[in-house]
């Protein structure tokens, strides 16, 4: 969508652009109460800040994927969230931890994280049943185009081929962390849609009169089997005697950007040099130059888009493009520059000579985020940590580790496997029922 220079723009890019109600398609985690409720606490579908880590598997990992690369020992709990996929048959959780010494600060592997993936047979086969039931809606449809007609092709009530059918919208991504942006519910289907959604329909109706299958019985008793093995073996015991902060509730909500503009600025004449009078065109051009040092753009727009939401400790957005800290080597890697071009100025104290280069994002280009050595897949960019998380995380009283937190980061940049893998080895292909992967962290520190 094209946009005046005037508009508030997200980033260099300009990315991330406002809706007509002013949302963008981040979603944004923000705290809330501390979590007192021992179920809570143990449920790995409750999103979180601190604590201790809840999981949706048993056997619970080892204590290894806590521990701070750096100090060997185990670190503290930044956050938990649940991230499912729409159209993956695996649940998946991201834990993320950080060692909050002074010592380990800067230093590559203080901070950790890991994607969890559980396949779930009873939403595969939800999966299943729409594909097949699209399927069967699109096979008369396919039939009919094949068909000769007699129509007008130039007719009016012909539809253009070229005109936007569907508008750009959250879709994808909506519902992860269990979060949807409001949507305008007086507004009807579009044409076309009510086959597909029926097909939901139906397919809901389907898997609760059919939860009780052979099959399901069998995952039904499985699942009841895991779960009183749970609750008679103490499924923090390990983990509760770790350092750990205060629990508190990980809420989630859509990016909201209120309309503005920035000031404009009034047009100063230009200076000439002329003969017995330089002093004036050289003192304009040094103040130019001195009043264009030292300004972070990157920095300014980061502390100006977390103004607008002050609270927030997680900016959630897979595939999407993040919040940089500032223009560091981690920056410089993530874009790329293209040449700049020269640009004369005729008249004036002094020529420009070349245009400041526009960086374009390019992860796929940066040496910092290696493929995943799984599938070979690249690394997409999938949430961010912001400073506020640092705030407030307060150490637990039962903590072990009680000294006060060193953390000097500016934002935590994770990027996960585009493929979303769970599978044994590069070479085999076979799926796997669960596992845990660790996924890259680019960390942005204070200076």
């Amino acid at each position: 969508m094209p946009r005046s220079e005037d508009d508030w723009s997200d980033s260099e890019e300009s990315l991330n652009e406002r809706d007509e109600e002013g949302y963008t398609s981040v979603h944004l985690g923000v705290p809330s109460d501390q979590i007192e409720d021992e179920s809570d606490l143990r449920d790995a579908y409750v999103s979180r800040i601190g604590g201790t880590p809840a999981f949706l598997g048993y056997p619970h990992p080892s204590l290894e994927i806590s521990k701070c690369k750096i100090c060997k020992d185990p670190a503290e709990l930044l956050l938990e969230f649940l991230c499912n996929l729409e159209e993956s048959p695996y649940e998946r959780v991201l834990y993320v931890w950080g060692c909050s010494k002074g010592t380990c600060q800067k230093k590559e592997g203080v901070i950790r994280a890991w994607r969890y993936l559980r396949y779930d047979h009873k939403y595969a086969k939800k999966l299943k049943r729409k594909e097949q039931q699209k399927a069967k809606i699109q096979e008369p449809k396919e039939a009919s185009r094949q068909k000769p007609t007699a129509s007008n092709p130039f007719s009016a009530s012909g539809g253009n081929p070229f005109s936007a059918t569907t508008s750009p919208g959250f879709g994808f991504g909506d519902e992860i962390m269990g979060f949807a942006r409001p949507s305008d519910t007086s507004k009807s289907n579009a044409p076309g849609k009510d086959n597909e959604d029926k097909v939901d329909t139906e397919s809901d109706m389907e898997d609760e009169g059919s939860d009780w299958s052979n099959e399901d019985k069998d995952s039904q008793i499985e699942n009841l089997s895991t779960q009183l093995q749970q609750s008679s073996l103490d499924p923090s015991i390990d983990w509760e005697r770790q350092p750990q902060y205060i629990p508190l509730y990980l809420d989630t909500e859509s990016e909201y950007l209120p309309p503005t503009t920035r000031p404009k600025q009034e047009s100063q004449p230009v200076k000439e040099k002329t003969a017995g009078r330089s002093s004036g065109g050289d003192e304009w051009g040094k103040e130019v130059w001195e009043n264009s040092q030292n300004i972070d753009d990157v920095f300014l727009h980061f502390t100006t888009r977390l103004g607008a939401r002050a609270k927030q400790c997680l900016r959630y957005e897979l595939g999407g493009t993040p919040l940089f800290y500032q223009e560091d080597p981690i920056y410089r890697s993530l874009h790329s520059t293209p040449a700049g071009t020269s640009v004369p100025i005729t008249g004036a104290a002094f020529a420009v000579a070349a245009a400041v280069p526009r960086r374009t994002y390019n992860p796929e280009g940066s040496k910092m985020l290696p493929k995943c050595p799984t599938c070979g897949s690249v690394r997409q960019f999938e949430c961010q940590l912001t400073p506020n998380l640092i705030n407030m995380l307060k150490k637990a009283k039962q903590s072990p580790n009680a000294e006060e937190n060193q953390m000097e980061w500016g934002t935590c940049l994770v990027y996960t496997c585009a493929k979303n893998c769970c599978q044994d080895s590069n070479t085999s292909r076979n799926e796997l029922q669960e596992c845990w992967r660790e996924e890259t962290v680019l960390v942005q520190w204070e200076d």
